[in-house]
């Protein structure tokens, strides 16, 4: 029997601007890698923490190429 402590929820769009002292908007923009915003360049924000992938899911459809709105998360073993 494993002794495994319930996993901890995903970190939301919201969760990650909070952390990195953006907008959630930005946060999309990056994920997306939205380049034709602000003053022709993007912004660059670090979040820490240790975990084994990140799950990126689009969640709805913005343009006939890409996505604007997506969650994601950071899991751990």
């Amino acid at each position: 029997m494993s002794d495994r402590s319930s996993p901890r929820p995903s970190p939301t769009l919201e969760d990650v601007a909070r952390v990195a002292g953006v907008s959630r908007a930005t946060v999309s923009r990056v994920i997306n890698q939205i380049r034709n915003v602000g003053q022709g360049g993007a912004e660059t924000f670090a979040v820490s923490g240790v975990g084994r992938h990140v799950h990126v899911l689009g969640t709805a459809r913005g343009t006939g190429w890409g996505y604007s709105l997506c969650e994601f998360g950071v899991y751990r073993s």
